[in-house]
């Protein structure tokens, strides 16, 4: 597996408005890491929605330490000028080995 597709992680704060409603505003860049980028299968998905956990793309990326012991739930990633909602994480088995990261499409993205 080829890890040669350059993808940025965002992190985002959220904040309150005047009228006392939260928003959500990008905030910094945690990372850009090279990713394994692929959709997954049928059966993939299925298995996701099973956990309640939609998904239709996975990024592979190698271990980092700027993603450890961060909720990378709370993030996002840009790949390709589209942006895509981390729904999943998979650390392989707690080790410094690949990370799997599953999103699905935001519905901003203009492919």
């Amino acid at each position: 597996m080829i890890k040669d597709k350059k993808i940025s992680i965002l992190g985002y704060v959220s904040t309150t408005n005047e009228y006392g409603e939260v928003e959500k505003q990008q905030q910094y860049l945690l990372k850009d890491v090279w990713a394994y980028v692929r959709q997954l299968s049928a059966k993939e998905a299925y298995e996701r929605a099973q956990i309640q956990s939609e998904a239709e793309i996975l990024f592979t990326v190698n271990f980092n330490e700027a993603l450890k012991d961060k909720s990378l739930i709370d993030y996002e990633i840009k790949f390709r000028g589209n942006t895509y909602q981390i729904t999943g994480i998979d650390y392989y088995e707690f080790g410094k080995r690949d990370v799997k990261i599953y999103a699905k499409p935001k519905g901003n993205n203009h492919n």
